[in-house]
């Protein structure tokens, strides 16, 4: 681009603050900026969403859901052979301790390596154990709803006699 292009784009772009690099300068001048009165009658309209603050809190159950997915994908990445070598440890630590022969560390490996094996499947079919959840519990909702649904009919029928 042209020096001229670069001069033109300067001149017509908003302000930005410009850096002092020289010894001992570590902040950019403050300017002021332009303000807008976001209150008044004639911004009214436009500026009802601004009259409250926005809510940026999460909900525990979206953090929930949130690093239920990142363990999922972190234990998805997981290849058939590590799975095939955590089974193989599984195997040789649960030898151990059916001879009596397991020692405490042993016993605690043992727990990693089921643990680890437990998110790897859940990271394989947490999806489809999720989604089976989510039927049941509409299930649930139904069924309740017919009950009260029942106990509203009962309700009606006596006060009809």
């Amino acid at each position: 681009m042209s020096e001229k292009g670069i001069d033109s784009m300067r001149s017509s772009s908003v302000s930005q603050p410009e850096f002092d690099f020289s010894a001992g300068a570590t902040q950019a001048p403050i300017e002021e900026s332009p303000t807008r009165d976001y209150r008044s009658s004639e911004n009214s309209a436009q500026t009802s969403l601004l009259e409250s603050p926005p809510n940026f809190t999460f909900s525990r159950g979206l953090v929930a859901q949130a690093s239920r997915r990142a363990g999922r994908l972190n234990a998805a990445s997981i290849s058939g052979q590590e799975v095939e070598n955590l089974l193989s440890e599984r195997q040789l630590l649960l030898d151990k301790k059916f001879n009596g022969t397991m020692t405490q560390l042993e016993s605690n490996r043992l727990d990693y390596v089921r643990w680890s094996l437990d998110r790897i499947e859940d990271a394989r079919e947490g999806h489809s154990l999720d989604a089976l959840e989510a039927w049941v519990s509409q299930y649930e909702q139904f069924r309740a709803d017919l009950e009260v649904l029942q106990r509203d009919l009962l309700d009606a029928k006596g006060r009809r006699r």
